[in-house]
């Protein structure tokens, strides 16, 4: 085993960031962003295309279209603390294409929009707000 000074800082530094997070890191440090949901396999092409669009975009985001129930991928999206997390069933297609929920707190998005939720993660991402 070799070490080094510089490496064994910032384990340190990396161990006292999570546990002043408590893990649930704020979207511009969390590793992963965002997760899509799905209720059902008939929602899984809409479903791609948020994906497609979401990592376009420059998030860090993931697709959950296991055949578990929604309830279950939601616990699990929680458990492994994703700030946000969209669901997507057959009545969430246009106009209204995504329920954001996060882990942290309840997301309340009147819009019809994907481009303008998107819009609003990445600048929760460049303002680094805690």
């Amino acid at each position: 085993m070799i070490h080094r000074a510089p490496f064994g800082s910032m384990e340190r530094f990396c161990g006292v960031l999570i546990e002043h997070f408590a893990g649930h890191f704020p979207a511009w440090l969390s590793p992963e962003q965002a997760r899509v949901l799905t209720v059902s396999e008939k929602s899984d092409a809409f479903a791609q295309e948020v994906m497609s669009k979401l990592t376009a975009s420059g998030l860090r985001a993931s697709l959950d279209n296991s055949s578990d129930k929604i309830g279950a991928k939601i616990r699990n999206a929680q458990l492994e603390k994703t700030p946000y997390m969209l669901v997507i069933g057959e009545r969430k297609k246009p106009p209204v294409p995504v329920s954001p929920c996060g882990t942290r707190r309840r997301v309340t998005w009147a819009s019809d929009r994907l481009e303008e939720l998107i819009e609003s993660i990445k600048e929760e991402v460049r303002s680094r707000t805690l």
